[in-house]
């Protein structure tokens, strides 16, 4: 397994890795030092890719999160730097293993197939990878003139940034660029060509200079034909979340999401204490490694007083935290959501994929605050479903912020919404229709080489 990333991004992997060691099979997983703890617990094998320094100065960056700047952020200190570290693992080692689980995030994975053929799976836990004109997935904002593109190019994607927030309006308040699948063919078809346009411009150079020191030839159109292993590919999502589209690559299957389950911490002592001492408490987070979130907590202790509600506030930053809290709010560094969630009478958080399936699991309601990345695709399905609303970063003030939480306390359509699909997912969890597809695919490889 090749996976890395934050919290939500790597822990569908681990929990992957966890069933199929009790379905027997063994696991070299390939990730950041920060997760080998996990990895041994569920018995994995952890292999090591790059130094733990490169995650943590990402997040402690305030350009990672911005609605403007989190994804060029992404691209150039994140992905862009692993392309060769994985495509070097992969290339020494890729057919040692009967399956390799590469996260769709590690773009290297491709690029070592395409050099030395192996047998390759491409894991997707984001609907926001499969790029569709019948179902355009909702994209986040980006600097187009931030892009690595020559002078003359730069100069005009300057000016498609300022015509884009003329338009559209500035990031902070219109962190999502949603095309309508009613809208007509051509306006879908022109957005597809930009979001291709602009994976090239991000991803590009670093993908197609490692494919030039192995001889291959450069690639255009990188979301759609260097992301995703030509041979199988796992979407790590229910249907009802995202369906399937027939302009997805055809061998995709689509299975669900993926839960640690006991291979979670324990909620701390302090936790359980507080949810004992009265009602069901509000809980905000806003990502598990993001920093310099002190206004958002201000606003959100401002408007539990407003409302009288108890509150659970998750952060690894104390700085993020008002001094002196009332004893209706509860500090936490880090608890186990599935748990935490289940005495939540509302979670608001960032729309982080995994995050989004820890509050479906628990049938709660949800208050979306997507900044970037993967988020204003999720929290949009979100909201379709029924099951949440979505609040822009920049409109995230006491007033709104009041206003839509009580629209969902009180809706009786998001609480029916909300138990539907809680039921749903725990029926599909249950089959765990992505480790029978594994280890299906573990049998053809198995037999293959039987007849070689």
């Amino acid at each position: 397994m090749v996976a890395y990333g934050t919290h939500g991004d790597v822990y569908p992997f681990i929990a992957l890795a966890k069933a199929l060691r009790q379905e027997g099979c063994h696991i070299a997983f390939a990730t950041l030092p920060q997760y080998r703890p996990l990895v041994e617990t569920v018995g994995a094998s952890f292999v090591e890719m790059v130094p733990d320094s490169l995650l943590a100065s990402y997040c402690a960056s305030t350009a990672a999160w911005s609605a403007q700047d989190g994804l060029n952020t992404f691209f150039d200190d994140v992905l862009s730097p692993l392309v060769r570290p994985v495509c070097d693992l992969l290339v020494r080692t890729g057919n040692e293993y009967r399956l390799v689980l590469a996260s769709v995030l590690a773009l290297g994975a491709r690029i070592a197939y395409d050099v030395k053929p192996f047998s390759l799976v491409t894991v997707c836990p984001y609907p926001v990878f499969f790029q569709s004109i019948q179902l355009p997935p909702v994209q986040p904002r980006v600097r187009l003139g931030a892009l690595a593109v020559g002078a003359v190019q730069r100069t005009m994607l300057r000016g498609l940034d300022v015509l884009t927030n003329a338009l559209v309006g500035p990031p902070e308040r219109a962190s999502r660029l949603v095309i309508s699948p009613a809208a007509s063919l051509w306006k879908r078809r022109l957005a597809q060509r930009i979001v291709l346009a602009v994976g090239d411009a991000a991803l590009g150079p670093a993908i197609n200079a490692v494919r030039a020191e192995h001889g291959l030839p450069p690639v255009r159109r990188v979301l759609d034909r260097a992301l995703f292993s030509p041979r199988n590919i796992l979407a790590l999502f229910p249907e009802w979340f995202a369906p399937p589209q027939a302009d997805w690559p055809s061998h995709t299957v689509v299975s669900s999401f993926q839960d640690l389950g006991d291979a979670r911490q324990a909620p701390s002592p302090a936790l359980c204490e507080f949810l004992s001492r009265g009602d069901k408490p509000v809980v905000f987070t806003f990502g598990s490694c993001k920093q310099h979130n002190a206004s958002l907590f201000a606003t959100a202790a401002a408007v539990l007083l407003r409302l009288n509600k108890r509150g659970v506030f998750v952060t690894r930053n104390a700085a993020d935290i008002p001094a002196r809290l009332p004893d209706f709010i509860f500090h936490a560094t880090f608890e186990p959501f599935p748990y935490l969630f289940r005495h939540a009478a509302l979670v608001v958080h960032h729309a982080g994929v995994g995050t989004c399936a820890d509050a479906l699991r628990a049938g709660v309601p949800q208050l979306l605050v997507p900044f970037t990345y993967d988020q204003p695709d999720n929290a949009t399905r979100l909201q379709r479903l029924g099951v949440g609303k979505i609040v822009a970063p920049g409109l995230f003030t006491e007033e709104v912020v009041a206003e839509r939480m009580q629209s969902l306390l009180q809706s009786a359509h998001v609480r029916q919404s909300c138990a539907r699909y809680a039921g749903l997912l725990d029926r599909q969890e249950a089959e765990n229709p992505a480790v029978r597809q594994i280890l299906q695919w573990l049998a053809s490889e198995q037999a293959s080489d039987f007849q070689k």
